[in-house]
């Protein structure tokens, strides 16, 4: 559902270029697919006559954090075009990928591996420095690098969410909504560096074919 809602709201082909196609991507894959699908797991815990309240709860958070953690990596790397794109900027970029992406783990591993002081916020700006520095390539490993360390961390008990008053499943909510956050931080940043990126080469680009004109007029 998300895949065919996203095929017909946003170009998968132009992944993460422009904050219009951002806003579509987190209502197709973020919103309403998961949302819907909540509702159907819903309706048949109610059949089961059992609760259904927390079902749609569980369900809609786990999906679309899922969804949208994920989706991004998953679109740069599928399709021929995509791969292209993909690893020819991974090969011009690659020292700084792998600089930015070690700092996101480091800073993950150190944050997520304590439970003494709520350090939640250095991750995120290890993930912001990953946008700004290497784009949506690098954005996209590093939000899938914070995932997987925070998500073990958690748990295996481990960081600063165990701070966090209440159950383990408030707890693991706690995460998500974290995690969500820092996804729909990162990702504007990268849509809209895209965006600007774009612009800069079609100016160069006219420049060059201006002076081009001009050095054949005169």
């Amino acid at each position: 559902m998300a895949a065919w809602l996203f095929r017909r709201l946003a170009d998968p082909k132009e992944s993460m270029q422009s904050l219009g196609w951002f806003f579509r991507f987190v209502l197709a894959v973020g919103i309403v697919a998961p949302l819907a699908a909540a509702v159907l797991a819903a309706l048949s815990m109610l059949a089961l006559q059992l609760p259904a309240s927390n079902t749609l709860l569980n369900f809609y958070v786990g999906h679309a954090l899922g969804n949208l953690t994920f989706t991004p990596l998953a679109l740069l790397v599928t399709g021929r075009r995509a791969w292209r794109q993909t690893k020819a900027t991974v090969i011009a970029q690659w020292a700084d990928i792998a600089a930015v992406v070690s700092l996101v783990c480091i800073t993950s591993v150190v944050v997520f591996f304590q439970d003494q002081l709520p350090l939640l916020f250095l991750p995120v700006l290890a993930v912001v420095l990953a946008a700004f520095r290497c784009g949506r390539e690098g954005a996209a490993v590093a939000i899938v690098v914070l995932a997987m360390v925070g998500g073990v961390a958690t748990a295996l008990g481990h960081g600063p969410v165990t701070l966090v008053p209440g159950s383990a499943a408030s707890r693991v909510f706690f995460l998500q909504f974290y995690l969500a956050a820092t996804v729909l931080t990162a990702l504007p940043v990268v849509a809209d560096l895209q965006k600007r990126r774009r612009t800069v080469r079609k100016l160069r680009e006219s420049e060059a074919r201006f002076r081009m004109l001009a050095e054949h007029s005169t």
